[in-house]
């Protein structure tokens, strides 16, 4: 879209609206990091149960979009 606006400007916009979009993540990370930091600290004895029920409802996922049945979370609501 930025190589196809009408004015350089607009196109220079939209890039850096992009770029902040994309970097404004990590820049808050890297803020909260030394905040969070005792936190992660104190849950890092269930570590391993977060990665297992993560891991568990991924795969989840991929089976009900292979299944083409993600219809399936509309229904919940």
């Amino acid at each position: 879209m930025a190589g196809t606006s009408q004015t350089g400007g607009q196109g220079a916009y939209l890039l850096a609206m992009y770029s902040m979009g994309l970097g404004l993540p990590f820049l808050i990370t890297g803020i909260a990091f030394d905040f969070l930091m005792p936190f992660l600290k104190n849950i890092g004895k269930y570590v391993n149960w977060v990665y297992t029920i993560s891991g568990l409802l991924l795969m989840a996922i991929g089976i009900l979009i292979l299944a083409d049945k993600m219809f399936w979370f509309q229904n919940l609501i």
